[in-house]
């Protein structure tokens, strides 16, 4: 075995590149703390935590390099920079770095390296310890990194599979989230934020279509621990995507996230009490990881495919047909005629956003949506933030703005003809007497049957009074040549169709769950807190709310997850499982009668008809039921 520290830990990675070049035997592990790998300076953190680590400052570190390399050195010779170095066939590896030092970028994108090029490879990141700070033997933090060495150099294996405290599937607005609380309440607890993808920010860096924005104000879409400080409470999708990846960076998460990893199943073993994990990456090569518990942050719907209905007479169509959920970047709609089909939120987005340069668009729907015009800023939170601390004003938009939220839905609830009148009279107040309002924005379901679309400032219905826009309200027939037609037998010329038909539903990101060698039909379990499943071990599922932002419920779902971490972590448990009664009485997961979701309802889990396994969509409620109930509730069982 071997270790090495700091520049210690280069010459350790340099004698393991040796000896496998010469095809001398290699020890069986090491452990590398903050080794420096890279003397041409190229880390980002040795720039980024100048000011922050005590011991280095980073870009001083160049007369080290300089005095390390001489006056003929190569700063990209692998054994100067190992990080130079083809990495394969190095034996199992462990590093570990301080958040707030300036060699931490030296050691994790040495592991990354490692990792990729198949070495069995074991990285944490450190907060709040100095470099070095293995040495501080009063520190508890130093105890447990000696420890967790000895631990790995005794029992690692080149063949071994990683095994992490936690694994947090999705690098989105609800994995971040869960991140930010899992490092900030067991600061020495292992794991890794698993991406599909190669970017942070999950369905604000997926969709970029025209105008694509939030369709919740950002007070409440926004993490309850990071204030949203931009102008607009109806952000767009780069601005949103921005706060996710600033969130990820300030927390050093950005470190954490292993891209290209798509988990396509996961088998838990209750003699072992852990998940291991199938993983594909690019090219078809799989992998496997272990983790003792599993947050499943990855949505709910399906990235690789949008709803596709067929339509007759799409073959013959000499147009552009797109999704907005695969929108080509060279996709020029200037001075075009756009038809629109959709009438949900991404369909009130694209619309008046394209309408500015469009020579026309058309909004084809078959039936209305509620449509409610909201201010793109909060006037509110202009005036707080001007005279109140920058968290304190925004838990004060954030507390007003759920309480009007929660008004709002209970209102439709008990009164749906009284919100129903006063939501069709506004549209009726925002176009005016010439607008068939009755035909094209008054639905025939109750308000929070389906989810309300806000439109920022209007601009829906500004784009229809200057004539831009239009809204028809029919079926389509077929596709033409130029066009569609309609089953009215009117015709709409395009040169360009967008089909916002909604999304294609899925369950855990698609990924299959076995128990003990079973194969898990989540159609067959029952939601618990709506975030765990009867009969599943070890895992929670982040689902937001329908009727409200999706982090709210994202927020208190990984609140629980830390408080039920704690409470295992007490008693000396293992696994925590949902157990449910035979015979209760079940209902469908969600109360919604939008067509995605109904299209959906066969594959889902099931809810109870009272807690705990009853879904509510009430934040208020959740709040005192998630964040102040007793976790050993009688329905959980632990080993």
């Amino acid at each position: 075995m071997l270790a090495g520290e700091s520049a210690g830990g280069n010459l350790a990675l340099a004698l393991l590149l040796t000896l496998r070049d010469a095809g001398e035997r290699q020890p069986d592990a090491a452990a590398l703390f903050s080794p420096a790998t890279d003397v041409t300076g190229q880390s980002p953190s040795i720039e980024g935590n100048a000011d922050r680590d005590p011991m280095f400052h980073g870009p001083s570190l160049a007369h080290l390099g300089n005095a390390y390399l001489g006056a003929h050195g190569d700063a990209t010779d692998p054994l100067v920079s190992p990080i130079f170095g083809e990495l394969a066939g190095l034996p199992p590896l462990l590093f570990h770095v301080a958040a707030e030092e300036a060699l931490r970028d030296d050691g994790t994108r040495f592991a990354a390296k490692a990792r990729a090029a198949g070495v069995h490879v074991e990285t944490t990141v450190w907060p709040v310890v100095p470099h070095a700070w293995q040495l501080l033997k009063d520190l508890p933090e130093a105890r447990r990194s000696i420890a967790r060495a000895a631990e790995f150099l005794k029992t690692a294996a080149p063949d071994a599979i990683e095994h992490l405290d936690a694994i947090i599937v999705g690098a989105g607005l609800s994995g971040i989230g869960a991140a930010v609380h899992l490092q900030n309440d067991f600061p020495g607890r292992r794991f890794a934020i698993l991406e599909n993808r190669e970017a942070i920010g999950g369905t604000w860096d997926l969709f970029r279509y025209p105008g694509v924005r939030s369709d919740s104000d950002m007070f409440t879409l926004g993490y309850a621990f990071k204030p949203w400080t931009d102008s607009k409470s109806l952000a767009d999708g780069p601005a949103i995507r921005q706060y996710i990846v600033d969130t990820a960076v300030e927390h050093g998460l950005d470190r954490q996230v292993r891209f290209g990893h798509k988990v396509v199943r996961a088998e838990w073993s209750s003699a072992d009490a852990c998940w291991t994990l199938q993983v594909e990456h690019a090219g078809g090569r799989r992998s496997r990881l272990r983790c003792n518990f599993l947050l499943a942050c990855s949505g709910y719907y399906r990235y690789a495919e949008g709803h596709a209905p067929e339509f007759a007479g799409l073959a013959d169509y000499r147009g552009r047909f797109v999704h907005p959920q695969f929108w080509p970047e060279d996709l020029d709609y200037a001075g075009k005629r756009v038809v629109v089909i959709g009438s949900g939120a991404t369909a009130v987005t694209l619309v008046p956003e394209m309408a500015r340069t469009a020579q026309h668009v058309t909004m084809l729907q078959r039936s209305p949506t509620y449509v409610l015009s909201l201010p793109a800023r909060d006037p509110l939170a202009e005036r707080l933030r001007r005279w109140l601390p920058r968290m304190l004003a925004y838990r004060l938009t954030r507390t007003k703005n759920i309480g009007v939220a929660m008004l709002f839905f209970n209102l439709s609830r008990r009164w749906p003809a009284m919100v129903r009148k006063n939501l069709i009279g506004l549209v009726r107040q925002a176009l005016g007497p010439s607008h068939d309002v009755d035909t094209h924005f008054t639905p025939k379901y109750d308000p929070w049957d389906q989810r309300v679309c806000f439109v920022p400032d209007g601009d829906l219905f500004e784009a229809i009074k200057g004539r831009r826009a239009e809204v028809v309200t029919d079926h389509v027939d077929t596709f033409t040549p130029s066009g569609l037609r309609l089953k009215s037998g009117r015709e709409l010329p395009a040169d360009i169709v967008v089909s916002a038909t909604g999304l294609k539903l899925n369950v855990l990101g698609d990924v299959t769950f076995a128990v003990d060698g079973r194969d898990v039909d989540f159609a067959r379990t029952l939601g618990y807190k709506g975030m765990m499943f009867s009969g599943v071990p070890n895992l929670i599922y982040t689902f937001g709310y329908t009727n409200a932002s999706w982090t709210l419920k994202a927020d208190l779902t990984a609140n629980y997850a830390s408080r039920l971490f704690g409470y295992m972590d007490k008693h000396g448990y293992r696994s925590a499982m949902p157990v449910a009664t035979p015979g209760l009485e079940t209902r469908p997961f969600l109360d919604f009668s939008s067509g995605y979701v109904q299209r959906a309802l066969e594959m889902m889990p099931k809810q109870g008809a009272k807690a705990p396994w009853r879904l509510y969509q009430n934040y208020l409620l959740d709040l005192l039921t998630l964040r102040w109930s007793r976790i050993a509730d009688g329905r959980l069982t632990f080993r």
